[in-house]
């Protein structure tokens, strides 16, 4: 791997810019992406109509003059799902036109990536610079990037996220874990297992500040914009998981069991789907249980546990696009610094530096689901085997304390 190092590294920056650049030599538009159910969320709040903030109608009317489709026209509604908080955070953006504040969001993403990227190579230590800079460029040259900027998503802000989570745990920086945490809410699905985790290890102080920053948004919020707007979100799961092939959402086109089971059963079945998928998320959180429960606090043992929680909360999340694929960074990146402690086993990096090519082929050559499952889905299994079959080198490590630097 040694000699191709340096080709290998600037075909990953070339993909990186040419995916960058794409969008835009086909004549992208801000309204064909995601952002504009965020957007509208953001002015449903600022126009003081929060109690209607999961109202679909009241959504379409919103929506309507960004999307180019008929006022009421229900149909055509790229429904906004996410928690009050992600429409809150949305509101300073309100206040700059449409397509103007795309641009802006776009711009802090790119923000983001570079500090997570700032943040990973410190993070590398002494790792040789040739190595730095190829994981980098994998990083950088990782598709999903392109289609987050392009959709104005939050998938970014997601990575950022849980990696934060792990770094400030293992720093014992409470507060900033908590912060974190609650920001990864946004997509709330993907953070299950990190809440588990962090419940297991008992991490106390950690889940302290998290419950108080949440009371004290909620109840502030409340205040200003009204309550109703919370135990709405919680009245519309339901409604959104019968939601299928309809209102921008897909669960076939997901990378999750409930997509894959999408795919076997059709949305004839949903009722299937969705229990099945339940069942399965809650078998998975047992099993995850089970397999830390008790385990030491030692940094090699929770970088273990860690990779496998954020992996569970994307295969087994109620849906994971492409661009959310951005998450598997983390547990790719923890297994690399596993590897750099113990040099072992040897194909690990190779693996790791592997997993961005195979989501590529697996978004343009399976989207369509002809193999009844998604190549993504198989490679985030491929992840979780993998992390398995290193679990009997990072129980046997020897207790010490993790370190608060």
């Amino acid at each position: 791997m040694r000699d191709y190092r340096s080709m290998l590294t600037l075909t990953n920056f070339i993909i990186g810019f040419f995916l960058l650049l794409s969008g835009f030599l086909l004549g992208f538009d801000p309204a064909t992406s995601d952002y504009p159910s965020f957007y509208i969320a953001g002015e449903i709040v600022k126009a003081d109509q929060a109690h209607l903030l999961y109202d679909m109608n009241t959504q379409t009317d919103y929506q309507a003059p960004y999307r180019g489709f008929t006022p009421g026209d229900v149909n055509n509604l790229l429904i906004y799902v996410n928690p009050p908080h992600t429409a809150i955070f949305m509101l300073p953006l309100t206040w700059i036109p449409f397509t103007v504040s795309f641009f802006v969001w776009y711009a802090i993403n790119l923000a983001m990536l570079a500090y997570f990227m700032r943040l990973v190579w410190n993070d590398l230590g002494a790792t040789e610079t040739a190595n730095k800079w190829l994981i980098m460029s994998a990083i950088f040259g990782f598709h999903t990037i392109a289609t987050v900027l392009y959709l104005g998503t939050f998938s970014i802000l997601m990575l950022l996220a849980t990696y934060q989570v792990y770094r400030s745990t293992q720093r014992e920086q409470w507060f900033k874990a908590a912060f974190w945490l609650f920001i990864a809410t946004f997509k709330f699905q993907f953070v299950l297992f990190i809440g588990l985790w962090m419940l297991i290890q008992r991490y106390w102080r950690g889940l302290f500040w998290f419950a108080l920053i949440c009371v004290g948004f909620v109840g502030i919020s409340s205040l200003i914009w009204g309550w109703d707007m919370w135990p709405n979100y919680l009245a519309s799961g339901s409604s959104t998981l019968n939601l299928f092939d309809q209102n921008g959402i897909k669960p076939s086109q997901t990378f999750t069991l409930r997509g894959t089971l999408a795919l076997w059963f059709g949305a004839e079945n949903k009722q299937l789907v969705n229990t099945a998928s339940q069942i399965g998320l809650g078998l998975a959180a047992l099993g995850f249980a089970g397999l830390i429960w008790r385990s030491a606090k030692h940094p090699q043992q929770q970088a273990w546990n860690y990779s496998l929680a954020v992996t569970f909360g994307g295969l087994f999340s109620l849906h994971m696009y492409g661009h959310d694929a951005m998450l598997y960074i983390t547990p790719a990146l923890l297994l690399f610094q596993l590897y750099q402690q113990r040099q072992q086993p040897s194909w690990l990096p190779k693996y790791c530096l592997l997993l961005p090519w195979l989501s590529l082929i697996g978004n343009s050559l399976f989207l369509d689901g002809e193999l009844g499952i998604r190549l993504p889905t198989l490679v985030a299994i491929s992840l979780v085997v993998v992390i398995l079959r290193l679990r009997p080198q990072y129980q046997a490590v020897r207790l010490e304390p993790a370190s608060t630097t």
